[in-house]
């Protein structure tokens, strides 16, 4: 199964929150066990990660991954743009890369 491209928008000094459901023949896969990844790079060979997303599956049986990036953090980003991926590992250790695109990171005007 090829990763599905979705683009990611994040406002600097923002709270940066997506809830995921993974799903199969239009059925929220049970999560059970399994554990979801994330990060940013700058570019794909690039050995450092920008970001690493903060990943979380809190009710299995509803098949949802919750992603964020507190306002904190995304207000000390200094970069405007990147590459990301989530991979979702399952309880055997299996890893498939579900989503996959480019970041982009918008500056944010008002600060304290």
């Amino acid at each position: 199964m090829a990763a599905g491209a979705y683009d990611l928008y994040i406002e600097q000094g923002a709270t940066f929150r997506r809830t995921l459901t993974v799903k199969a023949a239009g059925v929220a896969v049970n999560l059970t066990g399994y554990t979801a990844r994330a990060m940013i790079r700058a570019k794909i060979a690039d050995a450092a990660p920008l970001w690493t997303i903060s990943c979380t599956i809190p009710t299995p049986a509803n098949g949802q991954i919750i992603m964020l990036i507190t306002d904190e953090e995304t207000a000390a980003f200094t970069w405007k743009s990147g590459v990301w991926d989530l991979e979702l590992v399952t309880p055997s250790g299996d890893v498939t890369r579900l989503l996959k695109g480019k970041v982009t990171n918008d500056f944010e005007v008002t600060r304290t």
